[in-house]
């Protein structure tokens, strides 16, 4: 065993994954057999860097709890979560 070798992807820290079609790549948040575009069988799992910009932003009030808040970004990779 080499003891210098990068450490698994397990260790390295918290990771957002996606799949992404190698044929049409339409990146798809989640778990697909097929690609819903073009119907394609190769998806391919990827690490998303995490940047990406607030598509919706809502405040859910509950009587009796406190209110919450939830936003959908739509990542750089092109899939909304």
């Amino acid at each position: 065993m080499d003891v210098t070798a990068a450490p698994p992807a397990a260790l390295e820290g918290p990771q957002l994954r996606f799949l992404r079609c190698a044929w049409c790549t339409t990146a798809l948040f989640r778990p697909h057999l097929l690609c819903p575009t073009c119907g394609g069988g190769r998806l391919r799992s990827q690490v998303s860097a995490g940047a990406g910009r607030i598509h919706t932003w809502l405040k859910i009030a509950i009587k009796g709890h406190a209110a919450r808040e939830a936003a959908v970004v739509e990542l750089d990779e092109g899939f909304r979560v």
